[in-house]
């Protein structure tokens, strides 16, 4: 028997110039709606396992933003074994990608009936519920051409395998694919796939996962295809700073592959894009002369010089503070005190590390965590599979003592490279004056 939870915000019936998305309003009241209205928010499903399938459970979740009534695409996170991926369309950078594209972010949570590569091979079941799960989730959502639209693939460990097998099984639908720490040996098929993949791995990750993905690059370049290695100086099989680089790099292949008006992937040419060469230097993939062989394809310079960065220091500079103005900003007095609550978007780049929050001008507090330490301040942690700690984090922030009078706050986000965005509107509030204070 299927499972299936949603909530959403009912968004109402828009029309549409051919599968473009187009944005409406972004923040409407949720209302009770036909499952043929297209909504946003969080939905859930799960697809019990036939006789044969090698996996005992399967679960979904997915994000939709608000305000796109045809989505243009899904973008899938494939947890690795033994880890749950099930909150990943909570995470707040992840989504800052779909939002930019009109996508939904999908996460799921694979249980073998055995061994932890049971499910990863698309062949043994795991392929079918996920294309099972997109048919229920677009019916909740309201969002039937998920079984349409085209797929941006990131996997990490046993869901690399997973995302590299299905990228083969499926190249016409995947405009993108990253696979961190590929693990497997994989066969792959004598026609020409055209997909961009880019493999990540380091001299420190697992031994076969080094071997089986550099073995993978070699064969897939050698054949001309638009594959790309990253091998990150001092990499491990850790997966949570990788984001830095598979966000951008996707969201580049997904602006080379999918122009605006386009419904189906566009094909890459082989001279299209950037090179980047065992010395990281990037050079345009026309006109080059060197050995084809050893290059990495990138969708543009930009996520060339990105990857050359990477591969030498595992880190990405953002040099360009967030843009996104945080909203909604509430604030509520309290027997003296001042609790402030808003929203806002992640920074595509670097995501968000924090938030600065603003009394009369001055910058009185940030909200995040601690500088020191694996969350290394930021405001949502990315863990060792990428998923998001906290799940929610709440937007709010409470001054205690405030002093008596009134008050204008103003929030602004901080991005991970500790850039500071633009601030909020701001918020009116009176502090009365307490016995001491007369």
């Amino acid at each position: 028997m299927k499972h299936l939870s949603f909530v959403g915000v009912g968004l109402g019936v828009l029309g549409l110039a051919g599968c473009a998305s187009r944005r409406a309003a972004p923040d409407v009241a949720a209302v009770a709606a036909p499952a043929s209205v297209p909504r946003a928010g969080h939905f859930q499903t799960s697809v019990p396992p036939s006789p044969t399938a090698r996996y005992a459970s399967a679960d979904y979740a997915l994000y939709v933003p608000a305000g796109v009534p045809r989505l243009r695409g899904v973008i899938v996170h494939q947890h690795g074994c033994g880890r749950n991926g099930i909150t990943v369309p909570h995470d707040l950078h992840w989504q800052a990608l779909a939002d930019r594209w009109g996508f939904a972010l999908m996460g799921s949570r694979l249980v073998p009936r055995k061994d932890c590569l049971d499910w990863n091979d698309p062949a043994g079941g795991s392929g079918e519920a996920f294309t099972t799960a997109l048919s229920q989730l677009g019916r909740a959502s309201g969002h039937p051409e998920l079984t349409e639209v085209p797929w941006a693939l990131w996997g990490h460990s046993g869901g690399a395998g997973w995302v590299v097998r299905m990228t083969a099984a499926h190249p016409r639908r995947v405009l993108a694919t990253v696979a961190k720490s590929l693990c497997q040996e994989l066969a792959f098929p004598d026609a020409a796939l055209g997909v961009p993949v880019v493999v990540l791995t380091g001299p420190k990750d697992f031994a076969g996962c080094l071997r089986a993905s550099t073995d993978a690059f070699a064969r897939q370049r050698a054949r001309r295809e638009p594959w790309g290695l990253v091998m990150e100086a001092d990499g491990t099989h850790d997966a949570k700073d990788q984001r830095l680089l598979a966000i951008p790099y996707l969201d580049a292949a997904i602006a080379h592959r999918l122009p605006p008006g386009a419904c189906a992937p566009v094909p890459v040419t082989a001279d299209a894009g950037w090179l980047l060469t065992p010395d990281r230097d990037p050079a345009p993939a026309r006109g080059f002369t060197g050995d084809l062989d050893t290059t990495s394809w990138l969708p543009d310079e930009a996520s060339a010089r990105r990857f050359a960065q990477f591969a030498r220091t595992g880190r990405v500079d953002d040099r360009s503070p967030p843009g996104a103005v945080p909203s909604h900003l509430r604030a509520v007095e309290d027997a003296g005190s001042v609790r402030l609550a808003w929203r806002a978007r992640a920074d595509l780049e670097s995501g968000i590390g924090g938030f600065a929050v603003y009394r009369d001008g001055e910058r009185i507090a940030r909200v995040g965590g601690p500088e020191g330490g694996r969350t290394r301040g930021r405001f949502q942690y990315a863990n060792y599979g990428d998923e998001p700690e906290p799940v929610d984090p709440a937007m709010a922030f409470t001054e205690e003592n405030a002093p008596a009078g009134a008050h204008r706050y103003q929030i602004a986000v901080v991005n991970g490279a500790g850039l500071e965005g633009p601030r909020s509107a701001p918020v009116e509030v009176t502090v009365p004056m307490t016995v001491a204070d007369r």
